[in-house]
């Protein structure tokens, strides 16, 4: 269902809408099926090691591929696919970056490591 909203939607489809619960059920699929261990093809591509790994680092990425899309669409205004493309790509390590340097650092400290500016900071 993801599929073939990615391949049936164009300009012309009205979104969001109807057309947004094609590929909001087949998300909702893909993750209820993966709620139980299977033996299923899906399961195990999905659990496979590059997968999880990709899964980890999801919100990262969404957070940096934007912003170096847009600049590099402005950089190269005459290559739009390409930049797009490359920009992606790119934004994968600075992804993986981000991960170890700024957000597991935060993440995993002991609540006594945190100093009373960061925790109004916090909040």
């Amino acid at each position: 269902m993801i599929l073939t909203a990615s391949v049936l939607y164009n300009d012309s489809t009205i979104f969001p809408g109807f057309a947004a619960l094609l590929p909001t059920l087949g998300a909702m699929l893909v993750i209820t099926g993966g709620m139980t261990p299977s033996t299923g093809i899906a399961y195990q591509w999905l659990s496979s090691k590059p997968m999880v790994r990709i899964g980890d680092l999801s919100y990262s990425w969404y957070l940096w591929h934007w912003p170096m899309i847009v600049f590099a669409a402005a950089m190269f205004p005459k290559t739009p696919l390409i930049a797009t493309l490359c920009a992606g790509v790119l934004s994968y390590p600075a992804a993986i970056l981000s991960e170890r340097l700024v957000e597991n650092p935060i993440r995993f400290r002991s609540r006594d490591q945190w100093t009373p500016a960061l925790l109004m900071l916090a909040y």
